[in-house]
């Protein structure tokens, strides 16, 4: 089963805008890590969703030497997004 995540926008104030393509690299590379452990049965109560708004757990940034850590940043964006999606459907948002 191929699951799919499109992402429209992800947005992260703060970060120098050079930033932003490390950023998404690492939310890319974990996201498909994090989506592998999990049962895609799991996925499929939110398939073919549309405009839907997904609130996942607020992700605590880090810095390392005065440049923001991607991998860490990756990997909380990632979780966030695995753990909105695998919750009942009626915990998103339409907006």
């Amino acid at each position: 089963m191929r699951i799919e995540f499109v992402i429209d926008e992800l947005v992260l104030i703060g970060f120098d805008p050079r930033d932003r393509h490390r950023i998404a690299d690492a939310v890319e590379a974990q996201l498909a890590a994090q989506a592998r452990d999990v049962s895609p049965s799991r996925f499929t109560e939110h398939a073919h969703q549309t405009r839907t708004t997904l609130r996942g757990p607020d992700v605590k940034l880090s810095v390392s030497r005065d440049r923001p850590d991607a991998s860490a940043i990756g990997g909380g964006v990632s979780r966030s997004i695995v753990s909105a999606m695998t919750v009942a459907p009626s915990a998103a948002r339409k907006p």
